[in-house]
């Protein structure tokens, strides 16, 4: 055999392994960055959806605090239910989904359009991720804000 031949049979050279070694690293630390990310992006995911199910489940709670029928508001309404942020325009109210899972904190604001006028409202329900153990609204957390408007078709 000569000398060349013998040099082939004994496998890969030192810089292939190393070039071949750094192609994978690069590789690899590019599937951690997307694994990383998907599972941030899960969690937000499931934080967004929370805080929508808290805003829709809050609006749901208004509207039956202040309509009796479909077509009968209560007259006076309730103090939740003046035009205004509530708790006020400063605070905000805490929840929670059960054991284990974070804080929320949500406010509300009530209008009254005169689309809507006289009997109809608007309802903006704002939650937030609480991640500490005080509601600051001044916070830059990630938020979801639902609107609905409630008319009252058969109401002068």
């Amino acid at each position: 055999m000569t000398p060349r031949a013998e040099r082939r049979e004994r496998g890969f050279s030192f810089v292939e392994v190393l070039i071949a070694m750094g192609i994978t690293g690069v590789i690899v630390t590019g599937i951690a960055a997307l694994f990383f990310r998907a599972t941030e992006q899960a969690m937000l995911a499931r934080d967004d959806s929370r805080m929508t199910l808290l805003a829709s489940s809050k609006i749901e709670e208004l509207q039956a605090m202040y309509w009796i029928t479909s077509t009968t508001p209560l007259v006076p309404p309730p103090s939740e239910w003046t035009n205004g942020w509530h708790p006020s325009a400063t605070t905000a109210s805490m929840s929670s989904m059960g054991p284990g899972s974070p804080n929320y904190c949500y406010r509300w604001f009530i209008a009254q359009p005169a689309s809507l006028a006289p009997k109809g409202r608007t309802i903006t329900v704002e939650v937030w991720r609480n991640r500490t153990n005080v509601c600051d609204i001044s916070t830059n957390a990630r938020r979801v804000r639902l609107v609905q408007a409630h008319g009252c078709s058969g109401c002068s």
